[in-house]
């Protein structure tokens, strides 16, 4: 189990181990290791490497929670990295809910909420407000 309260050094070993054996077998599930090193790099404040990892997994991946969690996990990279508007585009089209209410449920993802934060730290805090949490 992967979470953001956990070593992400072990997280990122056991990753890349799993990619290692991929490499000769072919995955069940088609872009979760990728997925999983870019939310561990994403927590590690890695988010270059973050983003290269989501968009692997999103090319990838079949599976329609991991294309979310991994287009979560790009948008997450691209806040990371202070680029907000193309963060924003990516939030959408993974369906992110930014509505305060959504927020303040105990079952909202941490990715989600990771998100938020990133975006709420912008310099221009004029996005979030006006486009999400006032308005809604």
């Amino acid at each position: 189990s992967y979470s953001i309260g956990r070593n992400h050094e072990a997280q990122l070993y056991l990753s890349e181990q799993l990619l290692e054996i991929e490499k000769t077998q072919t995955s069940t599930v088609p872009g979760l290791s990728e997925m999983r090193i870019s939310g561990v790099m994403n927590s590690s404040g890695r988010f270059a490497e973050g983003l290269d990892y989501a968009d692997i997994s999103i090319a990838n991946a079949a599976n329609p929670i991991v294309q979310r969690v991994s287009q979560v996990n790009k948008a997450v990279a691209l806040a990371g990295l202070g680029r907000f508007e193309e963060s924003l585009v990516t939030a959408k089209l993974a369906d992110v809910n930014f509505t305060r209410d959504h927020m303040l449920k105990t079952e909202t993802r941490s990715g989600d909420l990771y998100l938020a934060f990133l975006l709420a730290q912008a310099e221009d805090t004029h996005i979030m407000r006006h486009s999400y949490l006032i308005g809604s």
